[in-house]
């Protein structure tokens, strides 16, 4: 039975770190072949490439660098993991229309030389990356249940006889399987299992005996996007931005590496036991100065579209809702000042409405009481209301405890997102008794109303129309397309979704006809203008500039 042990803190002294990369846009995932002759990353561009690079490691100073490029007109490349004991490269490819994706192997034995095959095909980006067996006829990826950011099931598939064996289902609601690591032999596979309270948990599988040991459990909410096993097999190291957790598999217990201030690690890669290849990709990092708001006009008729940026400022924007009584009015979430704030734009003329304590966690979840008197809001977990009469905010909930806020359409209450111990599910706020009623006892989020005023939900990928919140309710959207956020916006008598890639689409609820349109940026999120159908806003990604460092320290 899986015991948490007690934490011990070692501060690391860095003793030298530089930069390895110089590329324009976002350098991530360093991953070092097991030979420790090679380095391979990915490369997003400004102008939304993703392209994988493969480099010689060593070499006497002033060697000219040697670098092999893989892209492509129209592919995305991500790469994936070094196999175990060689020197194939696992990448994943997928077109820029989504309409293409497949796992393919690079074998760089022969190096600058390669050879590539294609494995087999997948459904689209996940959260998460795919590994290789040692003898190459297994591979091991996550696969979503509903589209992007829905849980993942951890999977393996045959690549002789092409069988697929789900070795750990998708949880019913949170990312599910996120990150995979093999052990230097093979012999073990580490998976990070992120469950409805999206409190991060760590397994390892073994092949052999086919059996899940969890190894840890993490006490807070946090996204991880680095898993590395240490050279000797012994431990794996989780970087956590400004610390990297190192757990010993023979007593299960943790050790935090503090790292100096300043030093951010989002991913991590190592050479030596003391040396690795790191990247300050974090959740934190890519919020911080990389969502821009933009405006599209005439999303769907590509003739007379036009888009523009909202704001010209340094820093990110994220979240926005427009004002139900104005179209000249909207509010948004930005960190100009330092840390996340609430705006409020009219007629043009931007104000701060709050002075939270500054944090790296992002304001999302806008919403608009229908009589527009009230903001709602969401930060860290924590309720807040925005009273615009009064000017004055009202910390409504600190529990760390909710996901999303919609307004009743009477405006007395609040329907939530809350996660209680370990499951998610809608619950009811009334705003002046503050008591809650639970909804739904199935994992659900991102409650709507549609324009007759039911309460639809989403669970597992799939849109429900509220009965009783269990055995009831009725099964309305199921999202078929990978590429798709699965997560369907009502907006009076239109529904909307949207993908990573740019994909937008809409349908008159009416009439049951369909609008699709591919926008030129990534998405984060779109937010439909109530008040004009062709009007819509997006925040969109834009690469920040972050690249490679080499980084050697000792305890």
């Amino acid at each position: 039975m899986y015991r948490p042990k007690l934490t011990e803190l070692t501060e690391l002294n860095v003793i030298n770190q530089h930069k390895v990369t110089w590329f324009k846009g976002i350098e991530s995932r360093p991953l070092v072949s097991p030979d420790k002759q090679l380095l391979a990353y990915s490369h997003s561009l400004p102008d939304g490439k993703i392209r994988v690079l493969v480099r010689k490691l060593g070499g006497s100073a002033g060697q000219l660098l040697q670098e092999v490029a893989l892209e492509q007109d129209g592919k995305l490349f991500s790469v994936q993991s070094w196999q175990p004991q060689s020197r194939n490269l696992l990448v994943q490819v997928v077109s820029k229309d989504g309409s293409s994706c497949d796992y393919q192997n690079y074998d760089f034995s022969q190096y600058p030389q390669y050879l590539v095959s294609t494995l087999t095909s997948c459904a689209g980006f996940v959260l998460g990356n795919a590994q290789l067996s040692a003898d190459g006829h297994t591979l091991y990826y996550s696969k979503s249940s509903g589209g992007m950011y829905s849980s993942n099931a951890l999977l393996a598939e045959n690549l002789i006889s092409g069988s697929i064996q789900t070795l750990l289902a998708a949880p019913s609601a949170g990312l599910g399987v996120t990150m995979l690591a093999l052990s230097a032999d093979g012999s073990k596979l580490a998976y990070v299992l992120m469950p409805e309270s999206n409190k991060p948990e760590l397994y390892l599988y073994e092949p052999a005996s086919r059996e899940h040991s969890r190894i840890a459990s993490l006490p807070m909410p946090l996204l991880l996007i680095g898993l590395e096993w240490s050279l000797d097999q012994q431990s794996l190291l989780l970087p956590g931005s400004d610390a990297i957790l190192q757990i010993h598999l023979a007593d299960n217990s943790q050790h935090i590496l503090k790292l100096p201030e300043g030093v951010k690690v989002g991913e991590l890669s190592l050479v030596a036991e003391n040396q690795a290849y790191i990247s300050g990709l974090t959740p934190g990092s890519t919020t911080q100065a990389a969502m821009q708001l933009i405006k599209v006009s005439q999303p769907f008729d590509d003739s007379k579209r036009q888009i523009s940026f909202l704001h010209d400022a340094s820093g990110s924007s994220l979240a926005l809702a427009v004002s139900p009584l104005s179209a000249d009015s909207y509010a948004f979430s930005a960190n100009w000042t330092g840390g996340w704030q609430l705006w409020l734009n009219q007629n043009g003329e931007k104000r701060q409405l709050t002075e939270l304590p500054n944090t790296e966690q992002p304001i999302n979840s806008i919403s608009w009481s229908g009589d527009g008197r009230y903001i709602a809001f969401i930060q860290q977990g924590n309720l807040y209301l925005y009273d615009t009469q009064r000017q004055q905010l009202i910390n409504k909930r600190e529990q760390n405890d909710v996901g999303q806020a919609l307004w009743l359409p009477d405006n007395s209450g609040l329907i939530l997102t809350r996660v209680e111990a370990q499951t998610q599910n809608l619950w009811q706020l009334d705003l002046v008794s503050n008591d809650f009623t639970q909804l739904t006892f199935v994992a659900s989020n991102f409650a709507q109303y549609s324009a007759e005023g039911e309460l639809l939900y989403h669970k597992d990928g799939k849109l429900y129309q509220y009965v009783d919140g269990a055995k009831q309710d009725k099964l309305l959207e199921q999202n078929t397309d990978a590429n798709y956020m699965a997560v369907w916006l009502q907006q009076g008598q239109r529904q909307y979704r949207y993908s990573m890639l740019g994909h937008v689409q809409r349908r008159d609820l009416n009439n049951g006809n369909e609008q699709t349109t591919q926008l030129p940026y990534q998405l984060i999120g779109i937010h439909p203008d109530p008040h004009n159908p062709d009007v819509l806003y997006a925040t969109a990604f834009i690469t920040p500039e972050l690249a490679l460092e080499f980084m050697q320290w000792q305890q």
